[in-house]
C-alpha cells in the first residue's frame, strides 16, 4: 500500500448580496493555466496565447456544471457565462471550454497581444474583473489530480500522475500508472497546454499545429529527448470524466523518451520554456516496464472501524545561521511517543494516511509545492474524520536507552516527550559559549520501553537501531543558492541503504500578500550527493536577503524506521530521523 502525499489547502470567500437586485455578486480569486494551477506572482505564472485558463471564484458560473460542444462557444458564452480578455488596447472574446460554480475554463486566443491585463466574466446579470498576464508560452500539465485555487489562497504543487501514456513500438498507447510502467528508452506522451499560439481555428477540433516554442523536459533530474511537441490529441484510454473535451484545440502533446539509468513509481516530469517552468508531474518507470514497487510500499492491510495506532518518533536537527559576524549552532534531539485511538471508518485513504509516514521519494526525483495567500484567510481540512483523537495511557513515562545511557519521556497531554538542546555561539574575538548537554541520539542501538506499562497500553520493549546523524559536509560553502544554477549538496553519515530529502523552501512577501515555495528532491543516502537542478530552484520565489518576514531555507533529512510489535496496539512505527538545515538566499 502507498502513502500518498496529500497537500490542502482551502478557505472561506466572503459572498455579498447586492440588496437592489438581489442578485449573488461574485469575484474571481485567480486566473490562471488549467494544469498548471499557478497564481499570479509566483515563478512560473503566465496565461499563454491558444491555452486554456481557468478563473476560479465561489459563483463564477452555474450550479450545474456544462461542457462546450464543437465549434465552441466565444461572444455568446456557454451556460450564461462569458469571458473578455482586454491586454494591450484590444478585447477578445475568450473560447469557452466548460462552466461550473466555482470555477469556468476558455481558451485564451492565439491572437491575444503580449503583456498585462484584464478577464472580465459575465454569469448572467453579474460581472467581475481579475488581472492576467499573457505570455507566449508557459506549459501545464495535466494530472490524474492538480492543486486547486479556493478563496484567497492559491496552491499549486505537490508531485501527482501525470496524465501520461506509454508508447509501444507500434504506436499503441496504454496508461502510465503503477501497474504498467515505462521502462528507460520507451516513449511516454504527456498532455497538457500552453506551448504557443497557432494559426488554427481554435473554436474547431483537430488542431495538428507545432507552435515555434523552445521547450526542454526533465525526467528525473536528467534531460529527456523531445521526440515532438504540439497540438494533438490523446489517447485510448483517457478517462470519459476529464472535464477537457479531446481534440481540442489548446491540448498539446509532447512525446519524450524516458533516459536510462531511472527507475521508480513516481520519477518526476517537468517542462521548461525559457525560465518558466511548468507544474510536475510524475510518471511510474521499472526496468522491464512492469509493475512498480517503490522503496517507500508498505505491505500493510489497510485499517477500518476503530483502531489504536502508535507512533515512535526520534529526531536530530542542527541549524546553522550567521548574523553580523557571530555563527550559531543549535543541535536538537528530541524523542516523542503517542498512542491514540481512532475511527477511520470505511475510508481507505484515511487510515492510510492516518498510519504511514512517507520515508522518501522516488530517488533523483523533485517535487515543487506554491501558494500565494491574500489575506484575509482562513481554512479548513476536509480530508478529516472529525473524530476527536483519543490518547491512550502508556504509563506515567517511557524509558529511552541507548549508546549514552538513559533518558525518560514524562507524559505531557497524552504525548510522551524530551528534548535535550545543544547551542554554540563562536563571536569574533570571544572564547565560544556552549549551553546545553552533549547530543543523546547518536548512532547505533536504541531501546525503549514503558516498564510496568498504564491503564490502555500493557508493558512493552522496542528496539531500533539508530544510524549515524546525516552529517552535511558542504554546509559552509553553501549560503547563496542562485536560482538559475541550482544547488548541489555533499553528505555523510545516516543509513547506506535508505534515502536523503532535501528540502528547500523561500517565502516572499509583497505588502500583505504572501508567496511561498518548497521543493522537495530525494536521492540515496550511499550516492553521498546530489545536484538540486535548475528547473527545480527556478520554481521557487525569489529572496535576495534572509530579512524577515522574507526568508529562505536548505535542509537536508534522512529517515529511517519499522514497523514493530506491541500488544494490544494495531500499528505502531518506529522512526528516527536526522536532519540538517540553514538559512540561505534564493536570488
Amino acid at each position: 500500500m502507498r502513502l500518498n502525499k496529500l497537500a490542502v489547502a482551502v478557505s472561506y470567500l466572503v459572498l455579498s448580496l447586492c440588496p437592489a437586485a438581489a442578485v449573488a455578486a461574485f469575484s474571481i480569486d485567480n486566473v490562471a493555466n488549467f494544469g498548471s494551477r499557478i497564481a499570479m506572482g509566483l515563478p512560473g505564472y503566465g496565461i499563454a496565447q491558444g491555452s486554456i485558463f481557468v478563473a476560479a471564484g465561489k459563483g463564477v458560473g452555474p450550479d450545474q456544471a456544462m461542457q462546450a460542444a464543437f465549434p465552441l462557444p466565444a461572444a455568446d458564452g456557454l451556460g450564461g457565462v462569458s469571458i473578455k480578455v482586454s491586454v494591450g488596447g484590444a478585447t477578445l472574446d475568450a473560447i469557452m471550454v466548460y462552466v461550473s460554480a466555482n470555477e469556468v475554463a476558455a481558451i485564451l486566443p492565439s491572437a491575444a497581444p503580449l503583456g498585462t491585463g484584464t478577464v472580465t466574466v459575465t454569469n448572467g446579470d453579474s460581472t467581475a474583473t481579475a488581472p492576467i498576464t499573457v505570455v507566449r508560452s508557459a506549459f501545464g500539465m495535466f494530472a490524474a489530480a492538480s492543486g486547486g485555487q479556493f478563496g484567497g489562497v492559491a496552491v499549486s504543487g505537490g508531485q501527482v500522475p501525470a496524465l501520461a501514456f506509454n508508447v509501444d513500438a507500434d504506436g499503441v498507447t496504454t496508461p502510465n500508472a503503477l501497474a504498467q510502467a515505462a521502462r528507460p528508452g520507451q516513449n511516454v506522451m504527456i498532455n497538457g497546454t500552453g506551448l504557443g499560439a497557432i494559426s488554427s481555428d481554435e473554436t474547431q477540433g483537430g488542431a495538428t499545429d507545432v507552435p515555434t516554442t523552445d521547450i526542454k523536459v526533465w525526467v528525473g533530474s536528467k534531460p529527456a529527448t523531445v521526440v515532438s511537441a504540439g497540438r494533438g490529441s490523446c489517447c485510448t484510454g483517457l478517462d470519459p470524466t476529464f472535464p477537457i473535451p479531446q481534440g481540442i484545440a489548446a491540448w498539446d502533446v509532447i512525446v519524450l523518451t524516458v533516459p536510462d539509468g531511472l527507475a521508480g513509481c513516481q520519477v518526476s516530469v517537468a517542462v521548461q520554456t525559457g525560465n518558466i517552468v511548468s507544474n510536475i508531474g510524475s510518471i511510474a518507470v521499472t526496468p522491464d516496464g512492469g509493475a512498480c514497487v517503490d522503496l517507500n510500499t508498505f505491505d500493510v492491510t489497510t485499517p477500518t472501524g476503530v483502531i489504536k495506532i502508535g507512533n515512535i518518533l526520534l529526531t536530530r536537527v542542527l541549524v546553522k545561521s550567521s548574523t553580523g559576524g557571530a555563527n550559531s549552532e543549535v543541535t536538537a534531539d528530541s524523542g516523542a511517543v503517542a498512542f491514540t485511538q481512532v475511527d477511520v471508518g470505511e475510508n481507505p485513504a484515511r487510515g492510510s494516511t492516518a498510519l504511514l509516514q512517507a520515508l522518501g521519494g522516488t530517488p533523483g526525483s523533485c517535487t515543487i509545492s506554491l501558494s500565494r495567500v491574500d489575506p484575509p484567510s482562513g481554512g479548513t481540512d476536509p480530508g478529516g474524520s472529525g473524530t476527536p483523537v483519543v490518547f491512550l495511557d502508556a504509563g506515567p513515562a517511557i524509558n529511552l536507552k541507548g549508546p549514552s545511557g538513559v533518558k525518560q519521556l514524562p507524559k505531557q497531554r497524552g504525548v510522551y516527550s524530551a528534548a535535550d538542546v545543544l547551542t554554540k555561539i563562536l563571536v569574533p574575538g570571544l572564547p565560544p559559549i556552549n549551553t546545553g548537554g552533549p547530543g543523546f541520539l547518536e548512532g547505533g542501538a536504541f531501546t525503549m520501553d514503558n516498564g510496568n506499562g498504564g491503564p490502555d497500553i500493557a508493558g512493552f520493549s522496542v528496539s531500533l537501531n539508530n544510524p549515524k546523524p546525516l552529517v552535511w559536509e558542504n554546509m559552509d560553502q553553501v549560503t547563496v543558492v542562485n536560482r538559475a544554477q541550482g544547488v548541489t549538496v555533499r553528505w555523510s553519515g545516516g543509513d547506506p541503504g535508505g534515502l536523503v530529502r532535501i528540502a528547500g523552501t523561500s517565502i516572499q512577501f509583497q505588502g500583505r500578500v504572501s508567496f511561498s515555495g518548497i521543493f522537495l528532491c530525494t536521492e540515496r543516502v550511499s550516492a553521498g550527493q546530489f545536484t538540486v537542478p535548475a528547473f527545480v530552484t527556478l520554481g521557487l520565489p525569489q529572496v535576495a536577503t534572509n530579512a524577515l518576514p522574507n526568508q529562505g531555507s536548505l535542509l537536508l533529512s534522512t529517515t529511517n524506521g519499522q514497523y514493530v510489535a506491541i500488544p494490544g496496539v494495531d500499528f505502531t512505527q518506529f522512526l528516527s530521523t536526522s536532519g540538517v538545515g540553514k538559512s540561505v538566499t534564493y536570488p
